[in-house]
């Protein structure tokens, strides 16, 4: 579970880089 739940934490940063990428 805390493996899954970190997974979910780095996709979402990974999302979020993503985005402030495209936003700039």
């Amino acid at each position: 579970d805390v493996l899954k739940y970190q997974n979910v934490l780095f996709t979402h940063s990974s999302i979020k880089k993503l985005q402030d990428r495209l936003l700039k």
